[in-house]
C-alpha cells in the first residue's frame, strides 16, 4: 500500500494567494522575527539544533532557521534598545530620554543583571528574503555596530547591501563568536517597496504605548556573549 495521493498537475493543494500571506498570519503578534549569532552559551547550540558561529533566523522559542556562517543582507535602519529580561517579561525600552532606558543602560554591565543596551538594526535577510532585527548588545557586536551602520546610505537615505560573518576571538581564559561586516558582491532580490515600508514603520514605530516600554517574545542570555 502507498501513502502518496496522485495529484493532477494543475492542482495545487494551497492557493498561491493564501501562501503569501501565511507568514503575517503565524507571526508573533506584530514583533519582528530577528536573528542571533550562535554560541557556545545559546540554547539552539546546546541543544543540538545549531552550530557554533552560525547565524539563526529566530521568530519564536521553537520556530527558527538555520542560516549558515555567512549570510548577505540589507542594512535598513537602526535604534538604540536597552532591555531588561526578567522570569515574568522581557521589556525593551527604544526612548533615551525615559528613565527606565537609563535605568537598564546603567545595569547592563552588572553580570547576570538580565540587562543589556546597544544597537539593534532592521536587516533584510536575503536567502530567506524576510526582515528581522540583529541587536548588538554585547561589547564584541558593539565595536562592529558602527561598520554595520555604515552600510546604510544616511545622506541619500538609501540601505546598504552587507555580508555578515563571524570570527572566532581567543584569550587566554575564554574563547567566543562575534560577529564580522564586510562589503556583499553578491547580487540578490531586494523587498518589494509596500513590504519594505511596512516593516520599516513597524520598526521604527515599535509597540510602545505605556512610557517606551514593550513586552517582547523570549530572549536568551546567550546572546550576551563577551
Amino acid at each position: 500500500m502507498s501513502n502518496e495521493l496522485a495529484i493532477p498537475e494543475n492542482t495545487q493543494l494551497v492557493k498561491k494567494s493564501d501562501q503569501d500571506v501565511f507568514d503575517d498570519f503565524v507571526s508573533s503578534g506584530d514583533y519582528l522575527p530577528r536573528i542571533q549569532l550562535m554560541t557556545g552559551n545559546s540554547g539552539l547550540v546546546q541543544q543540538g539544533h545549531a552550530s557554533v558561529g552560525e547565524y539563526a533566523f529566530i521568530t519564536g522559542k521553537d520556530d527558527y532557521e538555520c542560516l549558515g556562517k555567512e549570510i548577505d543582507v540589507l542594512v535598513c535602519s537602526w535604534r538604540l534598545k536597552a532591555m531588561e529580561i526578567s522570569d515574568d517579561a522581557i521589556i525593551s525600552v527604544y526612548d533615551v530620554s525615559d528613565p527606565n532606558f537609563m535605568k537598564i543602560k546603567a545595569l547592563a554591565g552588572v553580570k547576570d543583571s538580565g540587562c543589556m543596551c546597544g544597537i539593534e538594526f532592521l536587516l533584510w535577510i536575503a536567502p530567506i528574503q524576510k526582515f528581522a532585527t540583529f541587536y548588538m548588545a554585547s561589547k564584541s557586536a558593539a565595536r562592529v555596530a558602527k561598520q554595520v551602520r555604515s552600510y546604510i546610505d544616511e545622506e541619500n537615505n538609501q540601505p546598504g547591501p552587507a555580508t555578515l560573518k563571524a570570527v572566532l576571538i581567543e584569550t587566554k581564559k575564554y574563547k567566543w563568536h562575534a560577529p564580522v561586516v564586510t562589503s556583499c558582491s553578491t547580487p540578490f532580490n531586494n523587498p518589494d517597496q509596500e513590504t519594505f515600508l511596512k516593516n520599516l514603520d513597524k520598526f521604527q514605530n515599535p509597540a510602545d504605548e505605556s512610557g517606551g516600554a514593550e513586552k517582547a517574545p523570549a530572549v536568551e542570555e546567550g546572546e550576551r556573549e563577551r
